[in-house]
């Protein structure tokens, strides 16, 4: 016989001697006289009905445990994560890390925007304008860094070894529209590795850092200096 059962049985059994007093079964007698005793009887029998009715209650008495694990109901120990807003930042990594971050000279990358994984590419059949509009593979989506003496960097595309530039004197897009030369600071950019193993590109004529206008056009610019995760890159190594 369930458990329940048993509790609602004796329930029903105490009211009905916290009302009437007494009740006898062939040769057993249950009650009492005092009236007192008895409407203890009847709010006991009373508790035991109402506790047969929850399953929860029930499993507890059984389990020895109060109603959900380690004494707490289920929607006690729900986890309630943090919104990423309020998460915590990345913690520091060593000099070292960052410094492994760099790129190497004479090696192939593939700059990767952290904000949704695209890379960049050189639009070189058309307006030669760097942006994640067109996603592949190819020369125009591989880059080589090279190292300045004042450890700065030019970056120029694979496919036809045009410099990357920022036009920071009119429309503030990265592009290869411009032959420059190398001491022009318009075409050499400081590579500043991040504590999240990204790493943050700035132009070294004018300090503003490269972003990616991810809701509209998709060009890479130095309009929008908001520190996020689509003015920060990852530098992938492009392996044959």
């Amino acid at each position: 016989m369930d458990f329940e059962v048993v509790l609602l049985i004796a329930g029903l059994l105490l009211v009905v001697v916290g009302v009437v007093g007494q009740v006898k079964f062939k040769e057993v007698e249950i009650g009492a006289k005092n009236r007192a005793a008895r409407i203890t009887l009847g709010v006991l029998g009373l508790a035991l009905t109402i506790i047969s009715f929850n399953p929860n209650v029930v499993k507890g008495l059984i389990s020895g445990e109060p109603d959900g694990p380690s004494g707490q109901s289920e929607a006690d120990t729900t986890v309630v994560e943090k919104p990423e807003s309020e998460q915590e930042p990345s913690k520091p990594i060593s000099r070292e890390e960052k410094l492994a971050l760099l790129p190497e000279e004479g090696v192939e990358y593939m700059i990767r925007l952290k904000a949704n994984n695209d890379l960049l590419h050189e639009d070189g059949g058309a307006d030669s304008l760097i942006s994640t509009r067109f996603q592949t593979t190819d020369g125009y989506s591989r880059f080589v860094f090279e190292k300045q003496p004042d450890k700065s960097y030019r970056i120029h595309v694979v496919e036809h070894g045009r410099y990357l530039h920022e036009d920071g004197g009119a429309d503030q897009l990265v592009s290869t529209r411009f032959l420059s030369p190398a001491e022009d600071p318009f075409t050499r950019f400081w590579i500043e590795p991040q504590d999240d193993g990204s790493v943050k590109i700035k132009v070294v004529a004018d300090n503003r850092y490269w972003c990616v206008d991810a809701d509209g056009n998709q060009l890479v610019n130095t309009l929008d200096q908001t520190d996020n995760d689509f003015s920060r890159f990852y530098l992938d190594k492009r392996f044959p």
